[in-house]
């Protein structure tokens, strides 16, 4: 994914959706165009000093201020080039995992954290809905929690619990290495 070719669309416009203002991707973008604006405005400053002879020759006059802006235009061509390279592999840690955005991950990370959360809620509703089942139905008013625990129909409710949290955990682990890169390359 080009983040910069994507997001440079959206570069000085007003009136956009919250995430995409507040986005890395947009002020990758912006950043993108402010410095190449600022170099193309440094080089065109540099042309006053060449001169072309009659007879085609071409001489540039070095001056203090010359010399202070070709370094500076360097100096802006070297943060161009990483800011693209940084671009570039924000977008390939985005495609690795399947988001279209920074933003995206953020959330994915959010949603396996809820589940992380409330999942060990959820076990115990389960627990006390399995045993509220089979008490209704007369059976097993001896049981004690732990009885419960062991039974069938608990321990299938608790390996599917156990299987989202072990997804979760997974699809957390590696959406938060993927976001610890990103904010790295920031």
């Amino acid at each position: 994914m080009d983040i910069l070719q994507q997001y440079s669309q959206f570069v000085g416009k007003s009136g956009l959706v919250r995430t995409v203002q507040e986005s890395t991707e947009l002020r990758l973008a912006e950043q993108y165009a402010a410095l190449n604006d600022e170099l193309s405005k440094l080089r065109m400053s540099t042309l006053g000093a060449v001169h072309v002879a009659a007879d085609g020759g071409v001489s540039v006059s070095p001056s203090a201020g010359l010399t202070a802006t070709q370094q500076r235009i360097v100096e802006l061509e070297r943060q161009l080039e990483q800011l693209v390279k940084n671009a570039k592999q924000i977008g390939e840690l985005l495609d690795k995992c399947h988001a279209n955005s920074v933003q995206e991950l953020r959330e994915r990370a959010s949603e396996s954290r809820s589940i992380l959360d409330g999942k060990p809620i959820s076990s115990w509703d389960e627990l006390r809905r399995v045993r509220d089942l089979g008490r209704s139905k007369g059976q097993h008013l001896e049981w004690l929690p732990g009885d419960w625990a062991n039974s069938d129909e608990y321990r299938a409710c608790e390996a599917k619990i156990r299987e989202e949290m072990k997804a979760a955990k997974s699809s957390m682990e590696s959406t938060n290495t993927a976001l610890e890169k990103i904010g790295s390359l920031r």
